[in-house]
């Protein structure tokens, strides 16, 4: 690809309205649209997890993302452990995220997500897309479907197929 051309796809790519992370297989991201995590493993030798980088309440509490006891409840690393699984993406799942602003409040975030399976030079990885719906959920005084409490599925709402397919396979382990 001409240095031009990668020149266009990491402007686009900069500049979606959307998080883009490449994550592996342990939840690491390798790779973000808003911040270049390569650098930060390279210079300060630190690995952020989604949890750490989007500020999710349960990573901060449990001194990491993948550390809380509701951490196996957060339905985007269901998606993400699914996802290299059966190499198969998921396609616009709601999530929740109660996360730790700057001013140390606590906030909502719910998004859309959407994973993706590939291989970079032999290397498992996901895709993960998050859109932001927090303030359509409060402009529209929408219910989402998913628990307020714990980032984790509502059971009183209908749940999109393809995750509830998900938690079907997770009950099955």
């Amino acid at each position: 690809m001409e240095k031009n051309q990668l020149h266009t796809l990491d402007s686009i790519y900069r500049h979606i309205d959307s998080y883009v992370m490449l994550v592996n297989e342990d939840s690491a991201v390798l790779n973000a649209n808003f911040f270049d995590a390569q650098k930060i493993r390279d210079k300060e030798n630190l690995v952020y997890r989604i949890g750490e980088i989007l500020r999710c309440n349960n990573a901060i509490e449990a001194n990491g993302c993948g550390l809380h006891k509701n951490c196996g409840l957060c339905s985007i690393r269901k998606a993400i452990v699914q996802t290299f699984r059966k190499k198969k993406g998921f396609y616009k799942i709601e999530s929740h995220i109660k996360f730790q602003a700057p001013d140390e409040r606590s906030e909502d975030l719910y998004t859309l997500f959407s994973t993706s399976y590939i291989e970079l030079k032999g290397e498992p990885r996901v895709v993960l897309t998050l859109n932001n719906i927090t303030e359509m959920i409060k402009q529209y005084n929408i219910s989402p479907n998913v628990d307020l409490c714990r980032n984790n599925v509502n059971p009183d709402k209908t749940l999109p197929k393809a995750f509830a397919d998900l938690l079907a396979q997770e009950e099955k382990m």
